[in-house]
């Protein structure tokens, strides 16, 4: 019988390479979500787009109703947000959280029983971001921190009742996603945010496709034991190992200067 996987955010970017890769594959039936299915010009026959608001608890128990217990869920929706901590008020941390915190929470826990059920998979899509801290996306390295100690703990919890869980944390992928940029009229920081802005499109266009995580996914999932954390992408591995062994006031200066901060 072919295992059943629901990815979240599947209509375009990495959420559409994961779903792509994996219709290659025989062994998988593949439910693909979006805010806004009807708009989407998909093209490939096989993947079932399924409407899904992360944020919203009727449209969650909506989609499992049409697809019901799955094997392996693959938590990919997610937004961003770009401006200086100053500038970005509470209601506007709280539509973030909603969609990258929230959101895998309230779904996790509406599709865990089937998937307990099924001693199956849960997949969340972090960012390098959560590992690897940058100035001017406060909102959004919170909103992936709190899901990587989400992740973390879920996976110790659900260890002993034969369900995986893994966080993997992409580094950037050539992805036509731009982050919301906020910034107040008149604000000091107007200058230093055009820079980093500019400077995360240049890393972008040279980075790799999304397709490239597709395929890890794909080869990641075919592994009897999954690890808890993976980066990927570019040179996030050795990102997170200087991250890990450098005083913090090292990698605070490189990551200013590498972004002409």
């Amino acid at each position: 019988m072919n295992k059943k996987v629901l990815i979240t955010g599947a209509s375009k970017g990495i959420g559409k390479a994961i779903a792509e890769n994996l219709i290659e594959n025989d062994k998988y039936d593949v439910f693909g979500t979006s805010r806004n299915p009807d708009r989407v010009k998909n093209s490939n026959d096989r993947l079932s787009l399924i409407q899904l608001d992360v944020t919203n608890t009727e449209s969650i128990k909506s989609c499992f109703d049409q697809v019901g217990n799955i094997d392996i869920l693959i938590n990919n929706a997610g937004q961003s947000q770009l401006g200086a901590a100053e500038d970005i008020s509470v209601k506007k941390y709280k539509e973030l959280f909603a969609v990258n915190f929230f959101g895998v929470v309230e779904t996790s826990n509406i599709f865990l029983p089937g998937i307990r059920k099924n001693k199956g998979k849960i997949i969340n899509i972090g960012s390098l971001i959560g590992t690897f801290n940058l100035p001017y996306y406060s909102s959004y390295t919170a909103s992936k921190c709190a899901l990587q100690g989400y992740t973390h703990s879920l996976r110790m919890e659900l260890s002993k009742l034969g369900v995986q869980v893994t966080l993997i944390e992409p580094n950037d992928f050539a992805t036509t996603i731009e982050p919301e940029v906020l910034c107040k009229e008149g604000s000091i920081y107007t200058q230093k945010l055009n820079t980093i802005r500019d400077k995360i499109r240049v890393n972008m266009s040279r980075s790799e496709p999304p397709d490239a995580l597709g395929k890890f996914i794909a080869k990641l999932l075919k592994k009897k034991k999954l690890k808890a954390y993976y980066p990927y992408g570019g040179n996030a591995r050795m990102l997170t190992i200087l991250k890990r062994i450098l005083p913090h006031e090292i990698v605070h200066k490189l990551t200013m200067q590498s972004y002409n901060l």
